[in-house]
């Protein structure tokens, strides 16, 4: 081998070295910029939203006043 393939080969490793960096960046960037994965704020206040609903409607289950526990009709008008 003469000295012109060993600056070919020089090159084309250099190329994917090159290559592989831009790569990685990307990766990098892909996962930093992820739009559908919430962060720890998000999903901790998307729990507690969901726990609030749910301790509403055990509330309401628990407190209402149906009509047919008295056996009239509400009119709207107390």
């Amino acid at each position: 081998m003469n000295n012109w393939q060993y600056e070919q080969y020089q090159r084309i490793n250099e190329d994917d070295h090159q290559r592989m960096i831009e790569e990685a960046r990307i990766v990098r960037l892909i996962r930093a910029s992820r739009g559908d994965q919430p962060g720890l704020f998000e999903q901790m206040m998307f729990k507690l939203a969901n726990w609030m609903i749910s301790s509403g409607r055990q509330l309401q289950r628990r407190y209402d006043v149906s009509s047919v526990k008295y056996g009239r009709e509400e009119s709207g008008n107390v």
